[in-house]
């Protein structure tokens, strides 16, 4: 401040000087010379903090000692040293350069974590998708985490999101328990057959287990921000033929067949990280006072949103998943370490209820989505339906 005053130059700092770790996950490909923590719970959830500390520990006696004082820095007493890994990244050497000591031995941590993210038009199979994925030993899926609802609408950039799957990865590596949602025992298929949340202890093969969650409305709202923060995620876009899914909103969650946006927590008309346009657009369909055209409108809306985002995210298409399912996790999880099927995956009959839509609600239908369904590849047509849901 006093520099500004006297009106010299001067330049800022950026974050490689003082990262807040807190805030921010590290990136391992970019880390900084210097950053700060807060907790000590940061600590065991970034494996390159994780290393220094327990390097420092091996040439300082003083430190192990204070550590065994405080509880809640002892499980550095018990954590491992190292990590699995494809290939080892020495730290930054500014601070040992300060205290004229070597840079402490490197840790080994992944240059590409295995997560995965997935999202889509409510009630185009994501909670299925979720079920599927998680029966692989070494792939853990959280089927909407609550705790994102609170901050999601309140920051600029989703850090929220980077931040919880690094607590649970840290929380699933050290065997905690984490909260999901589970139907006997698995989690569940359907979010609307059963919603509750349970804790339980996911098993894994090996620490570079894949992590995903799901949200819909919530992450297609600020899908662009979460690639910003987490550009390496695999976004995954569950969609499905606009009268099915318009069917199923019909005797679904009140949020979905009363088409109510004003009350949703993310991605209600007044979202202020969505564009005018996009206020404007979910305005426009909370003014609509027909139901028939208001869900229409709405599936239109969620389309959009996912042909915006171009080649950036794969597609699953519901009837592709339900009668292929093989293919489709060949796809997903191609290159990651999925580990191997706890249980089988067989295709599934493709479940419809377009059957039940009255002539207003087809015509809407056709008349509002048809554009938008052909972009995504969807037969937008009722007579495509084969069974009841």
């Amino acid at each position: 401040m006093a520099i500004a005053k006297l009106q010299l130059p001067y330049d800022c700092l950026d974050e490689r000087y003082n990262f807040p770790a807190n805030l921010k996950p590290l990136d391992t490909r970019k880390l900084p010379y210097f950053c700060h923590y807060h907790s000590a719970e940061v600590i065991e959830q970034e494996p390159v903090l994780l290393q220094c500390v327990h390097s420092l520990m091996e040439e300082t006696n003083g430190i192990r000692d204070l550590v065994n004082a405080l509880p809640s820095w002892r499980f550095l007493l018990d954590s491992p040293c190292s990590v699995k890994g494809k290939s080892a990244q020495r730290l930054p050497s500014w601070l040992s350069a300060f205290a004229g000591r070597p840079t402490p031995k490197a840790r080994r941590v992944c240059n590409e974590t295995p997560n995965i993210l997935i999202t889509g038009i409510p009630r185009s199979g994501t909670s299925y998708l979720c079920n599927l994925l998680h029966r692989y030993s070494n792939c853990v899926m959280v089927n909407e985490p609550p705790e994102l609802l609170s901050t999601l609408g309140q920051e600029l950039l989703p850090w929220s999101i980077p931040r919880l799957y690094r607590k649970l990865r840290s929380d699933i590596c050290a065997g905690r328990p984490i909260s999901n949602k589970l139907h006997q025992g698995v989690v569940t298929h359907d979010t609307r057959v059963s919603a509750e949340t349970s804790d339980y202890i996911p098993a894994i093969d090996s620490e570079d287990f894949v992590l995903g969650t799901k949200n819909t409305i919530a992450y297609l709202t600020r899908l662009e921000g979460i690639r910003r923060v987490m550009p390496d995620v695999r976004v995954i876009v569950c969609i499905r033929d606009p009268f099915d899914t318009i069917a199923s909103w019909k005797t679904s969650f009140p949020h979905l067949r009363d088409v109510d946006i004003s009350g949703l927590p993310v991605g209600n008309e007044r979202e202020p990280w969505l564009t005018a346009a996009q206020r404007q657009a979910l305005q426009q369909i909370v003014d609509i006072e027909d139901l028939a055209q208001r869900r229409a409108r709405r599936w239109h809306y969620f389309a959009g949103r996912i042909l915006d985002q171009g080649h950036s995210v794969a597609l699953v298409r519901y009837d592709e998943m339900v009668t292929n399912p093989a293919q489709t996790l060949t796809k997903i999880l191609s290159g990651l370490p999925k580990g191997k099927l706890r249980e089988p995956v067989q295709p599934s009959r493709i479940r419809s209820a377009a059957h039940r839509l009255d002539a207003s609600e087809c015509q809407a239908i056709r008349a509002i989505c048809s554009q938008s369904a052909a972009a995504l590849g969807l037969l937008g047509d009722p007579s495509f339906a084969t069974s009841e849901t």
